[in-house]
């Protein structure tokens, strides 16, 4: 109620500072709200004696002035100006519609006296409602300009819509005219007391002309919105009482939020508990939550701090308390975008992403990997990308440029490939290679964005392998697709949270990305993506490595953990996330040396060109790094869409064209061993 009042007084005010500016401009207008009465008062004396036809004729000069009035009223209210020039034309401009209506009145007037003669108090109630009802007929004919019959009806509809705004302001322009009648001096400063009579009566004339505006104006776009959304939204139904709201999920959940927001009870702190502690676990009041905590931070004081504190406090077990924790986040993260965040924001972040983290990370638990997955996305928002204004870090991505640990990975020999694999990946086969260091993690979101917001793309020091391909030109990587300065999926947020590896690149920009890095980093180390030889080493560790005169064997680890399948223990179909992962959430499937999604989350490529029968021309290779050339680069390690127990075999082989970036492929980095730098 409130709010409707506010917002109607400053509606009067805006009206009424507006009509009396255009009034002064066009003070002139007074002498004609003076003069036309007189020039009437003149004709009825004139014409008194003729009777009906004088009556007639007199008519017609009150429909003639008043229509030149409403002429110059439609430029002021419309344009601001009056143009005087136009005198002698204004008086037809609304002549017709004027007689139509004084036509129609004097019928009802006529029908009216002929039937209610009988009750007087019936025709006064009449001729009261008449008074009411047409009270917006000029503005109807100047602003509207309806037929004559449809004026009466509009003007009907128009009062019946808007008469709580209408009214309280042309009791206030009568009380204005009275006042002015008998405040103004009479005698020899009559001409004055006229003339000021006349601006006040312009002034009334053009605020009713202004407010007819707003108040159509409003309306009209009103019910235009409100018929998009019956129509498009499914958010409104029309009824034949109006709209009502209709069942529409997130209108539902926007209203359950609100709801909670006004009604927080905080003087029954356990029965709220209660309430938290039952709903929090339910992913139909994720959402009302959420926007409840939001609805609260609107409000001054600390009632949303309080509530994201209660609903983290939820949860009875591990899979219980991060999921109560990440709904808690991702109430906060909203609060990121406003221009101010409240003053509690940056303690509540810290807070909520240290307990994050403890859980998920520090003391991973068996918790589903869907519970997992919704931890690991909201602690990335909280980490948020390079430069933003978060204060907070990722502790396992310290090291400069943001790059998490390096994993040494002894030399010497191994055997890759699998016998009981199909043809690319046999024979299984001795290789030997030199001692090497790979990233711990996939390269993350978090961690290309460096590379993008160094002007990495424009650079072409960055890009040899790309030029040299004709897949780079302008600052920008040209993939089977399209041209881009950015990977293909950056501004997704299915897959560009900092926390998920990056995807949607093509080698050539995993490679561009490792130049950059080597000369950003100016460590003395080379930053390269592994060969094929060098990450299946990393996948398998150390029980495959043969000793001097060994037969191949194909027993040893065929998934990083071990031999046997466990679905649990990576990011592929079988977990049914459908969509790559924040690195490290599946710590009990990494590698020998802690080395994470090395099985499943998304492909990674490998330095090599891709050749179906390398493995049978690289036996007793040292250091192989693939073909000599080809169309094709290597792929390793599987993904979120595939299955498991195949394609997430440390033996496994894929390929695709270099210039191909899906979602289904990112990639790590590799270095030379810290020993041999």
């Amino acid at each position: 109620m409130m709010g409707w009042f506010g917002d109607t007084v400053a509606l009067y005010g805006r009206v009424f500072r507006q009509a009396a500016e255009r009034t002064l401009k066009n003070w002139p207008l007074a002498a004609l709200a003076v003069g036309y009465p007189m020039l009437l008062a003149v004709l009825a004396r004139v014409l008194g004696p003729y009777g009906v036809f004088g009556g007639l004729i007199l008519t017609a000069a009150a429909a003639a002035c008043f229509s030149s009035w409403l002429h110059f009223m439609q430029q002021v209210v419309r344009g601001g100006r009056a143009d005087l020039r136009e005198l002698g034309q204004s008086f037809g401009t609304y002549l017709g519609e004027l007689l139509n209506v004084g036509f129609l009145l004097f019928v009802l007037q006529l029908l009216a006296t002929l039937v209610l003669a009988p009750f007087p108090l019936l025709a006064i109630v009449f001729f009261l409602a008449t008074l009411v009802f047409l009270n917006a007929v000029p503005e109807l004919v100047y602003l509207g300009r309806f037929g004559a019959a449809e004026l009466l009806a509009e003007s009907y509809r128009f009062i019946g819509q808007n008469w709580i705004e209408w009214f309280p302001a042309n009791f206030a322009f009568a009380a204005l005219l009275l006042g002015v009648d008998r405040i103004l001096p009479s005698g020899p400063f009559g001409v004055i007391s006229a003339a000021g009579a006349g601006l006040v009566a312009a002034y009334v004339s053009v605020a009713r002309g202004l407010l007819f505006l707003e108040l159509t104006t409003s309306s009209r776009r009103a019910r235009e919105f409100l018929t998009l959304m019956a129509e498009r939204s499914g958010l409104l139904y029309e009824t034949d009482q109006g709209y009502t709201i209709g069942d529409h999920l997130t209108m539902q959940e926007f209203l359950a939020g609100c709801y909670l927001g006004e009604h927080l009870p905080w003087e029954d702190p356990d029965g709220y508990a209660a309430f938290l502690a039952e709903k929090v676990g339910l992913s139909w009041w994720r959402e009302v939550l959420i926007l409840a905590a939001g609805y609260l931070a609107e409000k001054p004081g600390f009632a949303a701090r309080q509530l994201l504190h209660q609903v983290a406090a939820q949860g009875l077990d591990p899979a219980g308390q991060l999921a109560a924790l990440a709904l808690a986040a991702r109430g906060l993260l909203q609060l990121r975008a406003r221009l101010r965040r409240p003053t509690w924001y940056a303690g509540l972040a810290a807070d909520l992403a240290n307990r994050l983290y403890r859980l998920l990370y520090a003391e991973p638990a068996g918790v589903p990997p869907a519970a997992r997955h919704e931890a690991g996305l909201a602690l990335g928002l909280l980490y948020g990308h390079p430069g933003d204004d978060s204060g907070l870090a990722d502790p396992r991505f310290a090291r400069p440029g943001g790059l998490p640990a390096f994993v040494p990975v002894a030399g010497g020999p191994f055997w890759m490939g699998d016998d009981a694999g199909p043809a690319e990946e046999r024979p299984c086969h001795r290789v030997t290679l030199d001692p090497f260091e790979l990233a711990r993690f996939p390269t993350t979101n978090a961690m290309y964005a460096r590379f993008v917001d160094a002007g990495g793309y424009g650079d072409p020091r960055w890009w040899a392998a790309a030029i040299a391909d004709e897949r780079w030109a302008g600052g920008k990587v040209r993939d089977y697709g399209e041209e881009r300065a950015q990977p293909a999926y950056w501004e997704d947020p299915r897959w560009n949270n900092p926390a998920q590896p990056v995807v949607g690149v093509t080698w050539y920009e995993a490679v561009a990305y490792c130049a950059w890095l080597t000369a950003e980093l100016a460590d003395g180390r080379v930053y390269r993506l592994p060969t094929e030889a060098e990450w299946e080493r990393a996948a398998r560790g150390s029980s495959r490595s043969p000793t001097q005169g060994e037969r191949p064997r194909a027993e040893g680890k065929r998934y990083p953990w071990g031999d046997d399948w466990e679905e649990n223990r990576c990011n592929s179909e079988e977990a049914g996330l459908d969509a790559s992962s924040p690195v490290g959430i599946f710590p009990s499937g990494a590698a020998e040396g802690g080395i994470e999604d090395m099985a499943g989350n998304v492909y990674e490529w490998c330095q090599d060109w891709y050749a179906d029968d390398y493995h049978g021309h690289s036996q007793d290779a040292h250091n192989p790094a693939g073909p000599g050339k080809g169309r094709i680069r290597v792929l390793r390690g599987g993904s979120f869409y595939n299955e498991g127990p195949k394609y997430s075999r440390c033996g496994s082989r894929d390929w695709y064209a270099p210039d191909d970036g899906l979602s289904l492929r990112g990639f790590r980095c590799a270095r030379a061993s810290s020993s041999r730098s």
